[in-house]
């Protein structure tokens, strides 16, 4: 029995409206992010972790204009895709309540895409110098996998995230 899930290295990253995420981020409840893209990537990230008993975060980008910038983050809690009858999918994304995100991770090129598994091995074995691409809007349409950033790994088993400062919505 494991009474502590351990954060995932690998997070979700998507952006959204902010009128979205005004209706996301209320009550103490989590919700759902729908999309008509099929995550079939991040279900199977998500599974994957689940049989690790890690938790996998779901960043929160808000476009303003030209501005896009993390607002908010949560833990996914499930990742479900059904194909349409008439064609096309929905896939629904449930989460855990919303907290702020932290202020040194709004900016989207904060937070890194997952490198090729192939990159990583490199690196573990022979001892390469680290290489991440960070993430970009052109690339977090419709979702992007990054690397989970610090403050939301918990390697110390605590339960919650580092405490996180609100920018004032």
């Amino acid at each position: 029995m494991h009474s502590v899930m351990n954060t995932h290295p690998w997070c979700i990253a998507t952006v959204t409206s902010a009128k979205a995420i005004k209706t996301l981020t209320k009550g103490d409840q989590g919700g759902t992010y729908r999309s008509e893209h099929p995550w079939y990537v991040a279900q199977d990230l998500w599974r994957a972790a689940q049989e690790l008993d890690q938790r996998v975060p779901l960043l929160f980008a808000v476009q303003d204009g030209n501005t896009i910038a993390f607002t908010h983050c949560g833990f996914i809690t499930s990742v479900e895709v059904l194909a349409k009858q008439l064609g096309g999918f929905d896939s629904a994304c449930r989460f855990t309540r919303l907290m702020p995100m932290h202020p040194i991770w709004q900016d989207i090129d904060s937070v890194a895409l997952k490198p090729a598994s192939e990159q990583l091995e490199r690196e573990r074995r022979e001892a390469l110098h680290l290489h991440r691409f960070h993430l970009t809007p052109q690339l977090i349409r419709p979702y992007a996998i990054c690397e989970t950033p610090p403050f939301l790994l918990n390697p110390m088993g605590e339960t919650t995230p580092l405490p996180l400062v609100d920018r004032g919505a």
